[in-house]
């Protein structure tokens, strides 16, 4: 189970980077400021092994959009101009960056190298360190989301359902989950008395063959039932669990490859509250995420209430003022109590 989540996080993050970051270059200003290297007499914005992206490409690629890109045009100005970077996020950009990277460059047919780029152009972001400063921006756009969180928690924290928990696992890989073998079967009762005598995260790190997780002692992170990677006989058995509480054996077999797995999960938390403000770095990330989806607007309040904080902002354009604010007004309900 972990290692099939672990194994698909790239795209997952991808996904709602293009979602969060998205930057719209209004008319043929914006498209002379971008590169001095042209092709065909037209301005490249992205050069990839696959070959060059340009101005034109970009803007006939975000036409479509309008609205909404234009405010994350605004989004990402007023982040970077909120929140100072601090070493911390620095060094954290830099190791974020570093993944991206690698997972790019593991794509031997470079398309996803050609699409990443593309994109990041299309944010604003170029350059050799193009990566490295969207994810600073996002570390920018987290910190200012958790600090406006933190000042209306009463207000957000009540809207989280799907019975949020943070869990941990003991994996037993087995022929069949109706017929393991002999030596399977040891295993697994191995794994009951130890957790008879013991304590789980002890049982994980001796028994669990997922490396991943048998290394932090079983420790998986957050969990809730809207998640579609978990499979539905393990959100069954996790179904109204208690903290301290664990399942029995969960045998789950994988639908595309048939690789048979048998399951124990722990559940270490159930108050959402702990489980957002948890010292482990991913599982607080996904509370954060589980906290925005569960509050339509939310992310767009952060943002207005950066703004206000920054003073009067001008617009040297009326109708793209006109376009941001109306999409914050619709993002948020144009609602006081939104403030």
């Amino acid at each position: 189970m972990s290692e099939f989540l672990r194994k698909y996080w790239f795209v997952c993050l991808i996904a709602i980077a293009m979602i969060a970051m998205l930057v719209y270059f209004v008319m043929d200003m914006n498209k002379d400021n971008v590169s001095g290297k042209q092709t065909d007499g037209k301005d490249v914005v992205a050069s990839t092994s696959l070959g060059d992206y340009t101005s034109d490409e970009m803007f006939d690629d975000y036409q479509g959009f309008n609205q909404s890109l234009l405010y994350y045009m605004y989004q990402d100005a007023v982040v970077n101009q909120s929140v100072e970077a601090t070493p911390e996020m620095k060094e954290e950009a830099k190791a974020q960056a570093k993944t991206l990277e690698t997972n790019m460059k593991s794509d031997s047919t470079g398309q996803t190298e050609y699409r990443l780029m593309q994109q990041l152009a299309g944010f604003g972001f170029e350059g050799d360190d193009a990566i490295e400063n969207y994810c600073m921006t996002s570390l920018k756009l987290q910190k200012l989301e958790r600090d406006y969180i933190e000042k209306n928690k009463d207000k957000y924290f009540k809207n989280v359902a799907n019975s949020p928990k943070e869990i941990s696992i003991i994996t037993i890989n087995v022929d069949s989950v109706d017929t393991p073998s002999e030596e399977q079967k040891t295993k697994m009762e191995n794994v009951d008395k130890a957790l008879e005598d013991g304590t789980f995260a002890d049982a994980a790190t001796a028994f669990s063959e997922d490396t991943a997780t048998a290394g932090l002692a079983g420790y998986y992170g957050y969990y809730d039932e809207s998640s579609s990677s978990f499979d539905e006989s393990i959100k069954t058995a996790l179904k109204g669990l208690k903290k301290g509480e664990m399942t029995e054996w969960i045998g789950v077999t994988d639908p595309q490859t048939g690789a048979a797995v048998q399951y124990r999960v722990y559940v270490n938390e159930t108050d959402f509250e702990t489980i957002y403000n948890s010292e482990n770095e991913a599982t607080g990330k996904s509370a954060l995420n589980a906290l925005l989806s569960a509050n339509p607007g939310l992310e767009v309040s952060t943002v207005r209430d950066a703004a206000e904080k920054l003073g009067d902002i001008k617009f040297e354009d009326e109708e793209v003022q006109k376009q941001v604010e109306s999409y914050i007004k619709e993002q948020t309900g144009g609602s006081e109590d939104e403030k």
